[in-house]
């Protein structure tokens, strides 16, 4: 087991070095927060936990997009040599400040405007539209420390967050106050406890030059629209079940994207320690980088396959409870949607941290439209199946489309 363990090491720290690091991390995070998702599932059962899936998706999305995707453009502003770290937690308080003030009544009115869920719901995922300036704060802080080459810095916040998770719901749970309400509430606790454990090592990331003038807002103007369009996308798939399916297949659905946790644990760690250890600036580097990810996300997912026809009919049962014994069949499929996913997301990110902002956006745009489109025609044709083939589809494109864009020569430099 051991000589097993440090070939794992090698080969992830071949296809980016600090890899295994961030796996070790990421192991971490999956011991905390994987017992909590089999309680909360099991508590729930399959129709509360499409519930749970419901209150929140209305109020996270509102706030997902109201980021304007500065956690994600703060990385590639930083890794590009664009501003500084301490440039970056500037401009993140100073959005924060102005976003809150149209993101919070905008959540809302969108919350109780949703006639999807009942008025007593309607007010949990209005309450919950709070907790945007939280999320942006601890998110881009996070993202800060990454950028900046804290990979210790970024999961200190993530294990603060993962850890509360877990002790608030074992807690809600002996005191038999496990529910939807709890849980909502507990989402929101976890992200002011992950912002609060990154504010206390700030002072040792904030160095390097800050501009005199204030933080302009056209990098977020012009990577809005193409991120209102990834939200809607990106939810697409939770958006359709609730139309062509029911509660409980919602419920299926994202109780077995849970348990796919490992496939993101790897994901994560590739990406966090590119992120703080590789070149961006360099595009041999940046494509051998991306050929040997191809490769290791491909072994996980012809070995979560293979694994799963054997044990997928006993797994549900055995881990999720009685309630989610009809989702089987949905397993494989579930698989196939979380690794292509993983694969495109990092093909995608490749783009950004190189310094590729327009390219980036572009296909933003594009995948975002044709996700939307796939998933919704697919689903009204083919109901639940239908869905999660158009999910496989949308990212097998994105792939394709990153890596035309990829293989375009030199590094186009663009302005903040």
């Amino acid at each position: 087991m051991l000589s097993l363990s440090k070939r794992i090491i090698k080969i992830l720290d071949k296809v980016t070095p600090g890899a295994s690091r961030s796996l070790g991390w990421e192991f971490l995070l999956t011991v905390l927060s994987f017992p909590a998702s089999i309680l909360v599932n099991r508590s729930l059962g399959a129709e509360d936990r499409g519930l749970l899936s419901l209150v929140i998706l209305v109020p996270f999305t509102v706030i997902t997009l109201g980021t304007c995707q500065w956690e994600r453009l703060v990385k590639g502003f930083i890794t590009s040599k664009k501003i500084s770290a301490k440039e970056a937690w500037r401009r993140t308080t100073y959005y924060t400040y102005y976003l809150s003030i149209i993101i919070i009544p905008l959540g809302i009115l969108a919350s109780l405007l949703y006639t999807q869920l009942s008025f007593p719901n309607r007010l949990l995922s209005a309450i919950y539209s709070f907790s945007f300036p939280v999320v942006m704060l601890s998110g881009t802080l996070s993202s800060i420390y990454v950028a900046a080459g804290s990979i210790d810095g970024q999961y200190s916040m993530r294990v603060a967050l993962q850890g509360s998770y877990v002790f608030l719901v074992i807690s809600l749970f002996f005191l038999d106050w496990l529910s939807v309400p709890s849980l909502v509430t507990t989402y929101f606790a976890i992200w002011v406890i992950s912002l609060v454990v990154g504010l206390l090592k700030l002072s040792k990331l904030l160095n390097g030059e800050i501009f005199a003038e204030k933080p302009p807002f056209s990098p977020l103007l012009r990577s809005f629209l193409p991120y209102v369009l990834e939200c809607f996308s990106l939810n697409a798939d939770t958006w359709a079940f609730s139309i062509f399916g029911s509660l409980i297949t919602l419920g299926h659905y994202g109780a077995i994207t849970g348990l796919m946790q490992p496939v993101g644990l790897l994901s994560n760690a590739l990406l966090s320690g590119s992120v703080a250890r590789l070149d961006w600036t360099k595009p041999l580097i940046v494509r051998h980088y991306l050929f040997k990810t191809i490769i290791a996300m491909s072994l996980i997912l012809l070995g979560l396959v293979i694994g799963l026809m054997f044990i997928g009919t006993d797994l549900l049962g055995l881990v999720l409870g009685k309630t989610f014994a009809n989702g089987e069949w949905m397993i494989p499929w579930t698989a196939g949607v979380v690794v292509f996913k993983a694969v495109a997301t990092q093909f995608h990110f490749s783009l950004q941290l190189s310094g590729k902002e327009n390219d980036y956006l572009k296909i933003q745009t594009l995948y975002s439209i044709l996700r939307v489109i796939f998933v919704f025609l697919l689903g009204w044709k083919f109901s639940e199946m239908g869905i999660l083939i158009g999910c496989i589809i949308s990212s097998a494109f994105k792939c394709v489309v990153c890596s035309y864009f990829i293989a375009q020569g030199d590094i186009i430099k663009h302005n903040v």
